[in-house]
């Protein structure tokens, strides 16, 4: 088994994940060092602040940089060392670990140390919307809606059941809207349709475990999935999502299903959009994929 012979940084996100259950920092440091991986450790608990370290971490020669905490914090590493060479390790400590559960990485912080020690490295795709990166996904309509209303506080004590919460308090404030898909197809014409939601996946991992919605996404194919619902009420929309949980139906003539290397969006009105569960701002906005551009460790079986 080959392990990693250089010094790692570990970019330390302290706010991330829900209060209860949090793993202490000490005891991921302890099984760092237990594991025979030499490491420095900063600590940074904004996105600001971990995207200098990560850029930091560059100019002075690292080639590995582990993320330690949610898919906030491990796109906003991912997003500096997409093409540099350097690998990237994940320590899952977020509410949701979407990303971490896409490519078999344990839930478990101190067992996703041993992953990071194997070595095993994959080569994978990282999603642009504009200038702005993302490894999971790029949501446009209801989901990004909710996201934006979230409360931060109520995050960190319930997790889950937060997005719940202003899913409920958000769901018949939002209207479908008419969304035009202008493909990578030289002088294709736009795809036009109204639509509650879009999803556009580089992974397959959405929501909770079972709820996958652009499910032949391959994070190493160099493309991306738009998944349009086409959802005329928003109760539909729900009835479908139960579906897609239930695993009774993935894809039918309730969603238009399309694989595209870029896209460009316009929404009458402007809508939300949200990348890797965190809203960002409104369309229209420009979707590429940078192929196999980040090294990242994974289980062997991923």
């Amino acid at each position: 088994m080959s392990t990693i012979n250089t010094l790692a940084l570990v970019i330390h996100n302290p706010h991330s994940g829900p209060f209860l259950g949090r793993v202490p920092a000490s005891r991921i440091r302890k099984a760092l060092s237990e594991a025979g991986i030499e490491h420095a450790w900063k600590e940074a608990p904004s996105f600001k602040e971990i995207r200098h370290c990560a850029e930091s971490a560059l100019k002075e020669g690292y080639m590995t940089v582990i993320a330690s905490g949610g898919d906030g914090t491990v796109r906003e590493i991912a997003s500096v060392l997409a093409g540099s060479g350097a690998a990237l390790g994940i320590i899952p400590r977020g509410t949701a670990n979407l990303f971490a559960r896409d490519l078999g990485i344990p839930q478990d912080p101190l067992s996703a140390v041993r992953i990071i020690h194997s070595a095993h490295i994959r080569l994978i795709d990282v999603g642009l919307a504009g200038a702005r990166h993302f490894v999971l996904m790029c949501g446009i309509g209801i989901d990004a809606r909710t996201i934006r209303y979230v409360i931060p506080p109520m995050k960190r004590w319930l997790g889950w059941w937060s997005y719940l919460y202003s899913a409920v308090l958000n769901f018949f404030k939002h209207k479908p809207f008419k969304a035009s898909l202008y493909l990578d197809f030289p002088g294709a014409p736009p795809v036009t349709l109204e639509t509650p939601l879009i999803v556009i996946g580089n992974a397959r991992a959405y929501g909770p475990e079972r709820l996958r919605v652009a499910h032949l996404a391959q994070l190493d194919d160099g493309l991306l999935d738009v998944c349009v619902f086409r959802a005329e009420f928003l109760h539909d929309l729900a009835r479908h999502f139960f579906d897609i949980m239930r695993q009774e139906t993935i894809q039918d003539d309730r969603m238009l299903y399309l694989k595209t290397s870029r896209m460009r969006l316009v929404t009458d009105p402007p809508v939300p959009f949200q990348l890797d569960g965190d809203w960002v701002a409104e369309t229209p906005l420009e979707i590429s994929i940078m192929p196999r551009s980040l090294r990242i460790y994974v289980p062997v079986e991923s």
